[in-house]
């Protein structure tokens, strides 16, 4: 019959052999020609599109910099962005004490971070609170766990402010400890203009290849290769290595009680758990650090410290207060200056430090590059970042990426760019002074 609900035709009925044939290779030689022109016009819109933008600083903040440079220039959009964020830290931690208006003061925004001992930690979420930022990928290298692996839904706000004053400092309504342990969370009936972020953890070959939307921007820091703990580095440049594996054990090692619930609490995937372990948690990382603060300033004034070590000794497991007991003979002993080193760099010596070889960084570059390729492969011209920004994280205070394997680190992953996306816009150190908003952002 006539009706939508008949057989459909066969439409080499009543052909013969070889017009069947000719029929088929037609139909063949047409989808062949379809796929070159969709080929072609791919190629025709990445031409179009123009060198690929690659701002590289030398301190991670400045990827913020460099972020609002582009939305003025309308190299990528306003609003909705993701960011493919390569790096050994996932630098999400917020100013806790700079009020939120800041944020769409950009270039107070910009000296405040590079006034801060932890800016370069703190430049993804104003950007999220900012409406810039929507999504972040933090692709994390194998020795880096600060935040478990998986999807979380993150709400970035701030808390109230004065009336018809600044509005109050950003907080983020998540239980994941990273946030929560150091004061940057909040809970989200209390926040005010408050934004969505989706993240993402994972190791590279992990990464989803739709976790970007059409809009993004490609942020590798060159410590993701190859990274410096640079408190450890000081204290190594003083002390044997023996010596600075004891100090880390006392102040990080799992036989502490406090870091033990820490780790507990950050891989924990039920969210009632980890709010449940959070008080002990505290109060255990409190004791400790008056403990150890006693021990120190009986060690600075040559008095007795038989309490102050009773009280540290409480916190440790029976492995822990082996390092425990060493470690309080040996800083008794010990002058002023290094007693100040060691309560200055210990408590630190839990960030991450994993110095690669050659053959380690030509893998991970490699590695990089296959993901990078699956997504534009996958994702066509959305495949492709607006911009990409590269921190070399290396200054005359702290060094994150060893020195040493700059010049290289760059070399080569700028080579991968240009394997993946052709001609790149190179520009390196664009001065914050001379920064300005984008255009619309002062009245978010």
């Amino acid at each position: 019959g006539s009706g939508g609900g008949g057989r459909p035709r066969d439409p080499e009925k009543g052909l013969s052999l070889e017009e069947q044939r000719v029929r088929r290779k037609r139909a063949l030689l047409a989808a062949q020609q379809q796929a070159r022109d969709a080929i072609a016009k791919r190629a025709k819109q990445q031409a179009k599109a123009g060198p690929t933008p690659v701002y590289v600083s030398d301190e991670h903040n400045g990827a913020l910099v460099n972020l609002h440079r582009a939305i003025r220039c309308r190299e990528i959009g306003f609003s909705g962005l993701g960011m493919f964020h390569v790096d050994s830290h996932p630098d999400l931690c917020v100013p806790v004490d700079m009020s939120a208006s800041v944020v769409f003061r950009p270039r107070e925004l910009h000296q405040a971070l590079s006034n801060s001992e932890t800016g370069i930690a703190e430049f993804i979420l104003p950007a999220v609170y900012a409406g810039h930022v929507a999504r972040v990928a933090w692709v994390r290298p194998p020795w880096s766990n600060q935040i478990r692996d998986g999807s979380h839904d993150l709400t970035v706000g701030s808390l109230p402010g004065a009336p018809e004053g600044d509005r109050g400092p950003l907080r983020v309504a998540t239980a994941l400890p990273y946030f929560a342990d150091e004061g940057m969370s909040a809970p989200a009936i209390a926040l005010e203009h408050v934004q969505p972020m989706a993240l993402w953890v994972g190791e590279c070959d992990a990464a989803p290849t739709d976790a970007m939307p059409e809009d993004w921007v490609l942020d590798i820091c060159l410590d993701y290769f190859s990274v410096n703990n640079p408190f450890r580095n000081d204290l190594e440049s003083k002390l044997d290595a023996n010596l600075v594996a004891l100090i880390a054990e006392v102040f990080c090692g799992s036989g502490l009680g406090w870091r033990a619930l820490e780790e507990k609490r950050t891989q924990c995937t039920d969210d009632e758990e980890v709010e449940r372990l959070r008080p002990d948690q505290a109060q255990q990382r409190t004791a400790f650090e008056q403990a150890m603060e006693k021990l120190l300033v009986a060690a600075e004034r040559g008095e007795g410290d038989g309490a102050a070590f009773a009280a540290l000794s409480a916190c440790y497991d029976e492995r822990g207060l082996a390092f425990a007991t060493h470690f309080a003979d040996w800083i008794r002993e010990q002058p002023k200056q290094m007693i100040e080193v060691v309560r200055s760099c210990g408590p630190n010596l839990d960030l991450p430090h994993h110095r690669s070889d050659a053959e380690a960084i030509a893998a991970m570059i490699k590695a990089l590059e296959c993901k990078l390729m699956e997504i534009k492969r996958e994702r066509g011209a959305a495949g492709r970042p607006r911009i990409v920004t590269i921190a070399k994280s290396s200054s005359d205070e702290f060094d994150y990426t060893p020195k040493d394997q700059i010049g290289t680190l760059l070399e080569q992953v700028l080579g991968m760019l240009e394997r993946l996306y052709g001609t790149l816009e190179v520009e390196e150190d664009v001065d914050d002074a001379s920064s300005s908003a984008p255009e619309g952002e002062a009245a978010a």
